[in-house]
């Protein structure tokens, strides 16, 4: 009997077809889960990615909006000294 390993799998030669039929299908199983999971976490990253991205552009708004709000505090209050 001979054994074959690949990615830490053991496999015997001498299995049937049966068998290697069933250790095909445990295989392909697993690599669909795996695809699934890597497809999954591809889509967190985007909605990540777009959730950070509508943040910062918020911030920005309100940023400028501080801007213009601390502007018009120091025009009133300047013209405040002038009368």
């Amino acid at each position: 009997m001979h054994l074959l390993i690949f990615n830490s799998y053991f496999f015997c030669i001498s299995d049937t077809d049966e068998e290697l039929k069933e250790w095909k299908t445990k295989f392909e199983e697993r690599i669909a889960l795996l695809e699934s999971k890597i497809s999954k976490l591809g889509r967190e990253m985007t909605d990540t990615d777009t959730k950070s991205s509508i943040l910062k552009q918020t911030i920005n708004e309100c940023i400028r909006e501080i801007s213009k709000l601390q502007t018009e505090a120091e025009v009133m209050s300047t013209n405040l000294f002038l009368f």
